[in-house]
């Protein structure tokens, strides 16, 4: 292994320190971020377990679940403890982020200072890995916690290794119950030690010493994927035959490296494509292998080049999409660690290109690109901030993504900018006509907006997407019932309540059928359908109301009485206390 002054020595020594502060100053901006609509909900603000804080039975939780995909303990822990200290103010989750971010720059320095000796070409690299505009939605974005916590103990195992292989162990456990996608890492260290460490010889050797690090990637593989189905994560191979992942997943490693070199047109989802067309496989699998041809034929002079491609290559391979899991068919935050290859490449080869210059020279062409990286960063951080300004900023990227037109649908919703986001939902089912959620969001607004006929097609369409929809029955039926469509609102409600309601929508449903099935006279089963409603929420007016108006109509007076007594006391209603008087006066 090659080694080099201590890192600590002279000036070199507030390297670390600088790294770190600028990772912090370039993304700052996130600090005063909020919550986004986009995961960050499941994540943190809605999960009952994280919000309660750091408690022993969230931990119990955490170390037993394997949900949203991963198995992820210690990320779920980690949100706990922001929880704890920060309650649900956004800006000390971001800062938790930030902080873990800007120490992984300073921890790549040292980690290839120490391998390398190379005090500058570390220290380039490590600030590229920094501030590139492709960190951002791993840092701004509360929800990916799990890529700068995962990233902080990958760096403690490349610090450790080879010196320190069971402290190694360890933190390579911990960044994989962080996010299993760093599986990766034996293969990561089996290249660093054909460069820099060149302690490749004996193989045997050298294997026998990453077994530990395999057989965990190995245990945690099948426990992610095993969550991965039972989640409903993985898609169905039907869904995207093979030749068209393998086609996206050449054009990704393509588009991975536009966005390295150009990172100025980066969205938050890039939607799976239905087909690519041919030139695009084409000419990324020409790029691909272009670049592995020169890379190979250069790895004896320059095995630095051929290291850091590998890496690259490699460590993406978890997230490339030929096993899919979720709707995307890239995204920039899958580039945290298999980044740190490229910079390497252009760490070290820009110093041997630029070796002959003057010094003035090297720190202009080093200061540029990392200003231009800097200023796009600040730029793209922005858009970060809130939900509406991220997807309305992807929309502009990505037009054609179903998925962001739901969730700025959903932001506009909430906004009560109803047309806007009926608008947003109309497109989302255009360009995805399966997707139930997109009919079933259309209905929702065209029911806000009073129109009752397109809430009914768009509801339909979500029962007939997904005839196991409890939820788009109860709201189909809602419907019906407000076109004058009694019979088959009725039909619909019974349907609805024997799948699976919120609590509200089952009272509400059965109140709905106690009400109809007294318009048709059938009082014993009106009587049981309100009856029930008024369990499941005793503050439903209707439901105490039309059991009120049941009960008049046997002659059960003095129940009818108590009823419209509970009705007044929850509404104050004049029509309730209308016929309250009424009865008194008989």
């Amino acid at each position: 292994m090659r080694k080099g002054p201590p890192a600590t020595s002279g000036h070199h020594r507030y390297i670390p320190a600088g790294l770190f502060l600028l990772g912090l100053l370039v993304f700052w901006r996130a600090l005063s971020g909020d919550f986004i609509a986009l995961d960050d909900d499941f994540y943190v603000t809605n999960n009952t377990h994280v919000r309660d804080g750091l408690t022993w039975s969230g931990i119990q939780w955490a170390l037993g679940s394997v949900t949203y995909i991963y198995y992820q303990p210690v990320t779920w822990i980690s949100h706990m403890i922001d929880c704890e200290i920060f309650g649900l103010k956004p800006a000390g989750h971001h800062l938790t982020s930030l902080l873990l971010h800007a120490t992984n720059s300073a921890l790549l320095f040292l980690v290839l200072r120490k391998m390398t000796g190379a005090i500058w070409r570390s220290a380039f690299a490590a600030a590229l890995f920094a501030i590139h505009p492709l960190r951002v939605e791993s840092v701004a974005w509360i929800a990916e916690r799990k890529d700068v916590l995962s990233g902080f103990f990958y760096m403690l195992t490349l610090w450790a290794y080879p010196n320190k292989l069971w402290t190694a162990a360890c933190m390579f456990t911990l960044a994989l119950l962080s996010k299993p996608t760093a599986v990766t890492l034996p293969f990561v260290l089996l290249l660093l030690d054909y460069w820099p460490l060149r302690r490749l010889p004996p193989w045997g050797q050298r294997v026998r010493e990453t077994i530990p690090f395999f057989v965990l990637a190995a245990v945690i593989s099948v426990l992610t994927y095993i969550g991965q189905k039972e989640t409903g994560a993985t898609v169905d191979l039907g869904e995207s035959p093979f030749i068209l992942r393998v086609e996206n997943a050449v054009v990704s490693y393509a588009r991975y490296l536009t966005n390295t070199l150009f990172p100025t047109s980066l969205a938050a989802v890039y939607p799976f494509p239905l087909e690519i067309p041919i030139w695009q496989t084409l000419g990324a699998s020409i790029l691909l292998a272009g670049l592995t041809y020169l890379i190979w034929k250069n790895r004896r002079t320059r095995p630095y080049l051929l290291v850091g491609w590998l890496w690259f290559l490699g460590v993406l391979v978890p997230m490339i999409g030929i096993i899919r899991a979720g709707s995307q068919a890239m995204a920039d935050r899958f580039t945290y660690l298999p980044s740190i290859g490229l910079a390497i490449m252009i760490a070290w080869g820009a110093a041997e290109f630029a070796y002959r210059w003057k010094l003035r020279t090297r720190v202009l062409a080093a200061a540029v690109p990392l200003i231009i990286l800097a200023v796009l960063t600040i730029h793209q951080t922005g858009f970060w901030l809130n939900s509406q300004t991220l997807f309305e900023h992807s929309l502009s990227i990505e037009p054609n993504s179903a998925i962001i037109h739901l969730n700025l649908g959903h932001v506009l919703l909430t906004q009560r900018h109803v047309p806007e986001a009926a608008a947003h939902f109309a497109e989302a089912s255009r360009i995805e006509p399966a997707n139930q959620l997109a009919h079933l969001n259309l209905g929702a607004a065209r029911y806000k907006l009073g129109d009752m006929a397109g809430a009914a097609v768009s509801y339909a369409e979500t029962a007939r997407l997904a005839p196991g929809s409890a939820e788009a029955r109860f709201w189909l039926a809602m419907t019906l019932r407000n076109l004058g469509r009694k019979q088959e609102a009725l039909l619909h409600f019974q349907e609805a309540l024997q799948g699976s309601l919120s609590t509200e929508e089952a009272a509400n449903a059965h109140s709905n059928v106690g009400a109809l099935l007294l318009e048709q006279g059938s009082y014993p089963a009106a009587e049981k359908s309100l009856k029930t409603a008024l369990e499941l929420q005793p503050a439903l007016v209707a439901a105490h109301r039309n059991l009120a108006i049941m009960l008049i109509r046997q002659k059960r007076l003095p129940e009818a009485i108590a009823q419209l007594n509970a009705a007044l006391r929850i509404t104050g209603d004049r029509e309730i206390q209308a016929m309250l008087d009424q009865l008194g006066s008989r």
